[in-house]
């Protein structure tokens, strides 16, 4: 399927467009809503795109979602560059949401970086009440060590560790919102 150049132009006010079909309109808005965070898809929203597309293209979609989503978080925070491809092209750029407050205060623990003479450097997340995970502004500080050791031509190897060795596998909620019941 091939965007047009109006579809583009409209993609933020997607629903009020006449460039989209109820099906585009539908998954757009399904697309929206999975990378919000917290991802809360509305069943009304969810019961829409029933109706078009079967149980396999359902998973097949919400996958493609989840994928894209995961690739544009993770690529993010290393700072993954555009590698021109689009150079020229219509591309709106996104309204930014705004954040509370609470998620803009730095991390009380750094990132630890440290090289030794061999060519080595240690990157150590130092957050052990919380088994080493990490929030929104340690991602930032993870990143900023990465992009040391990227420019750092006498670096060879990067070990990530945590403290006492134990790195959670999720995410910390200690930056996630809370839902109001």
């Amino acid at each position: 399927m091939k965007l047009t150049e109006q579809q583009l132009l409209d993609i933020s006010d997607h629903q009020e467009s006449g460039a989209y079909s109820a099906l585009e309109k539908a998954v757009l808005s399904y697309a929206a809503a999975m990378t919000r965070t917290p991802a809360d898809v509305p069943g009304a929203l969810f019961d829409e795109l029933r109706g078009h597309l079967d149980e396999q293209q359902g998973v097949e979609l919400t996958f493609a979602i989840a994928h894209e989503n995961f690739r544009a978080r993770f690529n993010r925070p290393f700072d993954v560059q555009s590698v021109g491809f689009s150079e020229g092209a219509v591309c709106p750029v996104p309204e930014r949401p705004l954040y509370p407050d609470r998620w803009r205060r730095r991390a009380e623990v750094p990132i630890h970086n440290e090289k030794n003479d061999d060519h080595i450097v240690r990157i150590t997340i130092d957050r052990p009440e919380t088994r080493n995970a990490l929030g929104l502004y340690h991602f930032r500080d993870l990143a900023k060590a990465w992009r040391d050791f990227k420019d750092d031509h006498d670096a060879w190897v990067a070990i990530v560790t945590g403290v006492d060795i134990r790195i959670a596998t999720h995410h910390s909620s200690r930056f996630r919102p809370r839902r109001r019941a």
